[in-house]
Order: C-alpha cells, then structure tokens, then sequence
C-alpha cells in the first residue's frame, strides 16, 4: 500500500501546490498555526495544508468551507507530514454542552466539482451520532477511521477515497451516494461494511469488507444504483456477503465472497426479475450462487491464509462501539487457492490493496490481495548481509538492525532467518544455531538459492545474482 500511496501522492499534490501556498500546523507552536480550523480558515484556494504529528483535540468539525463569504467556493489539500500512524485528530464533546447531531463529524470536507479537496494522513477519532468525515466533491487518501456512533466516511457526489481503512462503525463503514469511487480500502469491523444508495452508480475496485456485523456490500433499492466492482474480498460478515435490493444492477468480476453469516448474494426481489438479467457477475469466488448466474465463476473455498474471527456482541465498555475483531483474517491466498491467476484481465486493476503488481505473465488472481511478486528473487536463508554467505556477521547485521539503528537488510525474507514473517531477535538466534550448534535452516538455503514459498509480509527486493555465488 505504501507504494501505491506515494505513487499516488506524488500525483495528486502538484495540482494542490501549483497554485497556492503552503501553510504548517504544529502542536509546539513552531508553524504558521497551532489548530487545524484556524489554517483551514485562513486557507486560500489551491493551498496546501501541512500538519506536523501529534494528537489534535478538536470541539467542533474541522469544516473546509468557512464563513468568510469573499473567499468563496475553495479546494484545498490537508496532509499530515508523517501519516496516520502519527497524526491523530479526534472529536470531543465538552461536559454540558448541548450536541446537535448534524454537528457531529472531526472533518467536513468540501471541494469543487471540477477540483477535489485532499484530506489525507490522518488517524479519525471519536465521530459523535454523524459521519466521522463527511465528504462532498473531496478525495480521502490515507485515512484510518477507529469508532464512529453513526457512518465512518460518508461519500457525496463524486468523492472518492482510497488507501484508507475504516472499524468499529455502529452503522456504516463507508455510506456513498452520487458516482463515488472506493479504491485500496479495508472496511472490517463495522455494523454495516459499504451502504450504497439511492441513485448512486458507485466504483468499487480492491477493497477487503470482512467482519461485519449485518451487511458487507449493500446496494440501494434504486433503479439507477448501478455498481460496478472488482477484486472484492468479502468475507466472515454476519450477514449477507452482498445484498442488491430494489431494481438496482450489480456488475462484479473477479472477486471472492465466501464465509459469510447467511449467503454470498442475497436472494433477489421477486418484484425485479431484471435485476438478474441486467447484472453481470464473472471470474468470481462464491460459496453459492443462488438464483444468480454469470460466466467462469467458481464455487471452490478460495483457500485463504487464514480466515479471521469475530465477535458480533462484543461492544467496547467505554464508548459502546463495535468490538468485533478477535483476530483478522489473512486473506491473502495460499499456493493451492482455485483463485489464483484466473482473473479477467479486462477488469483486473494493475495493482492489489497492498500497491503491489498484478499480472506476472501467468496472469491476476482474484480479490483484494495479489499472492505472487511480480519480481521474485532467489536468495539464500540467513544471509542477511546479502554477501553470498551465511556466517557469523548475518548474526550481527541482524542486531544491529534490530537494536542499533543499523542497516535494513536488502532481502528481508533471507534475514528472516526462522521463517516465521518477522524479523526479531529469534532470527540472530537461529543463525547462530546453524553456525555453533548444528542447527537447520528453512528453504531456500543455506547453500543452495531459491525462492521463499511461505506467504508472509516480507519479500526480497534485492539479493545478488545467485549464479555468481
């Protein structure tokens, strides 16, 4: 995802900064601004907000359109220097004061129709009876949304979000209404995954929606509510996978809906036979189909590295939000999956959730999360230096990296000495196992390269040509 982020950030924020300045919100007083809302205010059309790290209180919405009438209409970019991780804003209530609903979101983001507002970085706190961000001609980038008492983001004409994840939602992960465009999310954990409504005509492109309570993938009752989808993960919600409702139209291709709480898609509404024959579903995953139909799908389990475990009644004591997330699933897919490489490539995007690439020659696989490197290097396990050679200092640059600020390795899956998907003290531990005590080493290596057939989140970069070992 980081990829794909920077790819797409490197895009985006030209068009913010071509025109306009640059304005710095820091906590220490440092920058132009101390608070959000005052930088947003003073901000011109084309400017671009930096927001430094730290965890930002805010009484009121953060709202991008303003009561000075001589500004007029804006579009501005809100970015924080150093990504969620570090830069959280979160909505509070003071004791006694008396909360109007409507006047419950940390961002109201409003733009252009021809010029998007940009809000991207941040980590979303503590939304109150509305949308934690409400969003009309805006695009979200890099969001992370944790607890809402009504919607996560709410998507109005044509606002798009991408690379952002959204849980703990007590009604809607992601509500969209009028052409949004949902892209690279994770929406788990929530009452509702995505609510598409009336008259909406959503794109929706490798998403994961898992572990919701009801719905993962509701489709409004609306004759014009078209959706169109592909490389869907939707699995492990309470209720139905999908459920189309009305005259609306489905269009999905290669996606994966398994291990849902009552079906894959919801039987359809009588009253609307032409839902079915005016929908399209192709290169699909489904544990069944029902009345539906469509070409090359399968009804194969997807075999996916593990699927999660969710608690639908457990609310959190505090805030009384949804709690549901036991463990997540891993949905990436495992060797043996009947989803691998049988994609449409008509309608395969180039890139996974993850920002890494699709098609290695053999084909795309199906869902959110491509399996293969499209550029897989053989290397040799525990050579962490990458020297050609597996002895005491792979040991060393391992600590060093770990405890000294030291070098990251150059292929992480040969640091990974254990195997185990991290890197931790146990791989410097068991490289000198193998040195001094006559222990082994997992495949590939240590004498002979290859590559690393176990799915984990680390791969291998760089690593010298192994034919000049």
């Amino acid at each position: 995802m980081k990829t794909y982020l920077s790819i797409l950030s490197l895009i985006l924020l030209p068009y913010s900064l071509a025109q306009g300045e640059i304005l710095h919100v820091t906590l220490d007083g440092s920058g132009d601004f101390t608070e959000i809302q005052d930088a947003v205010d003073a901000a011109h059309d084309g400017d671009t907000i930096l927001v430094q790290p730290g965890h930002y209180l805010v009484n009121s919405p953060i709202k991008f359109q303003n009561a000075e009438e001589e500004k007029g209409p804006r579009a501005i970019t809100l970015k924080s220097t150093d990504g969620p991780e570090k830069t959280i804003v979160e909505r509070i209530v003071d004791p006694g004061e008396e909360f109007v609903p409507s006047n419950g979101s940390v961002f109201e983001v409003k733009g252009l129709e021809d010029n998007h507002s940009i809000l991207e970085g941040f980590h979303i706190l503590g939304s109150k009876r509305f949308c934690g961000v409400f969003a009309l001609y805006a695009t979200i980038i890099n969001c992370t949304l944790d607890g809402a008492d009504k919607s996560g983001f709410c998507l109005y004409q044509n606002s798009k979000i991408h690379g952002s994840r959204v849980t703990g939602c007590l009604d809607n992960g992601i509500y969209a209404n009028r052409y949004p465009e949902i892209t690279e999310s994770w929406v788990i954990g929530n009452v509702t995954g995505i609510y598409i409504d009336d008259n909406c005509q959503p794109t929706i492109t490798n998403c994961v929606i898992a572990g919701n309570a009801q719905i993962g993938l509701y489709c409004g009752e609306d004759d014009f509510s078209d959706t169109t989808a592909s490389n869907l993960t939707i699995a492990n919600n309470g209720g139905p996978g999908i459920l189309v409702e009305g005259g609306a139209l489905l269009k999905l291709h290669n996606s994966i809906v398994w291990y849902n709480g009552k079906s894959a898609i919801d039987p359809v509404d009588p009253r609307h036979p032409d839902t079915i024959s005016g929908s399209t579903i192709s290169h699909c995953s489904f544990e069944e189909l029902g009345a539906w139909t469509g070409e090359n799908n399968i009804l194969l389990p997807p075999q996916f590295v593990s699927e999660g475990s969710y608690d639908f009644t457990r609310f959190s004591l505090d805030k009384n939000l949804p709690d549901f997330i036991v463990r997540e699933g891993d949905y990436r897919l495992r060797a043996n999956s009947p989803a691998l490489n049988v994609a449409n490539p008509e309608f395969a995007p180039e890139i996974d959730i993850d920002g890494n690439l699709r098609d290695c020659d053999l084909g795309s696989d199906l869902g959110a999360l491509e399996r293969d490197n499209c550029n897989p290097q053989d290397f040799l396990r525990g050579d962490a230096d990458a020297n050609g050679r597996v002895e005491l200092t792979d040991a060393i640059f391992i600590l060093s990296h770990l405890f000294l600020g030291g070098d990251d390795p150059p292929c992480s899956d040969s640091a990974d000495v254990d195997d185990d998907g991290e890197l931790n003290l146990t791989d410097s531990i068991q490289a000198l196992t193998y040195l001094f005590l006559g222990g082994n080493l997992p495949a590939p290596g240590p004498s002979t390269c290859g590559l690393d057939e176990t799915i984990d989140p680390l791969d291998c970069s760089t690593y010298p040509n192994c034919d000049e070992i």
